[in-house]
This record gives C-alpha cells, structure tokens and sequence, in this order.
C-alpha cells in the first residue's frame, strides 16, 4: 500500500516501511488447497544517488551582476522537483565592490532542495574548467587633444586631455596616452593613432576603446640663419679685402638690427669697411668684436 508515500513523479517515496506488503491472492494449480491471513512485509526505498550533475555557463560585462548558473543532474527521475543552488568559486571583488573581469570556476553544494529531495543525495559539483565568465567594460577616452610639433624624423606623437568614460565610483584606473603619427614628413592633418593604455589596481576589469579621428600637422623645422664660415671675425684693422667674397654680416646695436654686403656700406650713420679684419663703427661706439656662436654672429657693440 503506497497511499500518501509516493513523489511528485509517483513513485515511493524513499524510507522503510513495516507492513506496507500484503497478500492478495494466492495462484498456481494448487492454490485451492491453501488459506491464508494477515500476511505483512516490510518494504526500503533507498535514495538515490544524483550523477550527471553539470552547471549552466554564464557570461556577463563587468558591473553588471549575473546569477550563477543553474544545475541539473543526469538521473533524476523525470517529474521529481529536486534542485541545488551554485555559487562562484573564490570570487574577486574590486575597489567598487563589482566581481571582477575574469573567468570563475562554479560549484553545486551537496544539500538538496525540492519537493522530492529526500529521495536523493548528492556529493556537491565544481565544474572541471571556469564556466562565469565576467567580461571587460569598454570605455572610451573623451576630448583627447593632439598637439602639432616640428618633425624630426620620428612618428611620436603627444596626446593629452583625454577623460575615461563610465569608470565607476572608487575604482582606481588611470589613463595614459601615447600615439604615433602615420608619417614622419611633413604636412597639415595628419593621421595619428592612439596607443593610450590603462593603468591602476582595477584597470584589468576595463576595455579601452582608443579614441579615433585624431590629426595633427608636422611642421617644416626653421630655416637656420647664415653662417659666415666657422670663426671668430674681429673688428679692427683697415686692409681692404680685395677680390674675395664679401660675407653678410648682421648686427645689433641699441635695439637696431641690419644686415648689410659689400665691400663698404654707410647707413644712419654707421659705417664699416669689410676687410681681412672687418671695421665696424657704430655712432661713437667704436671698435668691437663680432663672435659666430651657433651660426649667428653676436657683435657686442
């Protein structure tokens, strides 16, 4: 008699049982030479041993919370109502307290829940390789501004400004930016392509999207000033310098600047003579000395 002992899917339930068997009936050709009564026996269900079991993967974006996956077993009789919560495996948190980018191992505890989990036992469950997986948040870089500069030869360009989006409160990321230029000649709006990176105890648990449509000019370094040989000229001496090139000589005196070739030239006053030693006479300044320093002739006058 199994009135009130049977599960959900109509089975006995598992337990023992006294006096649950009984004679009906007896048959065989020599049924009719017998009598019988209260005829009782004993009956065990023994639980049964959950196998099989696996975890439901689960994927998710860091900050966004996830349940953990749910478990299901090979021979649970079908019908029965048994289930069993998973939980992550040594689960990590960041400084914003959101479980961290990364790929989490899942486990089943051994207890049982359900209508029918008396019918049953069971051992626990970790899956065999990571199966949460918690993937990086994209963010972008706002306002990154590109600065122009002389070339030189190399593709380094400098990025500054830029502000990470959609980092959240007390995460510790920062941002630093690099880039290169698509050329290292010269030219107006040129192409140039962010490398910036991410930096910071919780920068792991973010995707950095470069910022895009950058460009910036390399610029023609300036044209270097006339160099008169590679000496020292000084003022003095009176020997004309005949037949030979004359240099072109520039100087500051009182605020005034002049540049000035030819064998002789007098202006406002001032008038030199170009010679082996170049005479140079400024007003009532007198003689000086004029020095080549980095191809620029400095006469302190």
């Amino acid at each position: 008699n199994t009135a009130g002992n049977t599960s959900t899917s109509g089975k006995l339930k598992a337990g023992t049982y006294s006096g649950i068997e009984s004679v009906s009936a007896l048959s065989g050709t020599d049924a009719g030479n017998y009598s019988y009564s209260g005829v009782v026996g004993n009956y065990t269900v023994n639980q049964l041993a959950l196998t099989g079991a696996t975890i439901a993967g689960v994927t998710t974006t860091y900050g966004t919370a996830a349940s953990s996956g749910a478990v299901s077993f090979g021979n649970k009789v079908s019908g029965d109502v048994v289930s069993d919560a998973s939980s992550i495996v040594s689960p990590a948190n960041s400084s914003s307290n959101h479980l961290k980018a990364g790929s989490y191992n899942q486990s089943a505890a051994a207890s049982l829940g359900g209508a029918d989990a008396g019918n049953y036992t069971f051992a626990g469950y970790t899956t065999t390789v990571p199966n949460y997986t918690v993937n990086q948040l994209p963010v972008q870089v706002l306002n990154t501004v590109v600065n122009s500069r002389i070339a030189d030869g190399s593709n380094l360009a400098e990025l500054s400004h830029g502000i990470l989006k959609t980092i959240f409160t007390n995460d510790v990321v920062q941002l630093q930016q690099s880039g290169v230029f698509t050329q290292v000649d010269t030219g107006v709006g040129i192409p140039v392509l962010a490398q910036d990176t991410l930096a910071g105890k919780d920068a792991a648990n973010y995707l950095l999207i470069q910022p895009q449509n950058l460009v910036a000019d390399l610029l023609a370094p300036p044209e270097p000033p006339a160099v008169i040989n590679s000496q020292v000229i000084s003022l003095g001496g009176s020997e004309p310098l005949v037949n030979k090139p004359s240099p072109i000589i520039s100087w500051n005196s009182g605020g005034q600047g002049s540049s000035e070739s030819g064998n002789s030239q007098s202006s406002s006053g001032s008038s030199y003579q170009q010679s082996e030693q170049i005479s140079i006479k400024i007003g009532n300044s007198g003689l000086s000395q004029l020095t080549l320093i980095g191809g620029v002739i400095n006469a302190p006058l």
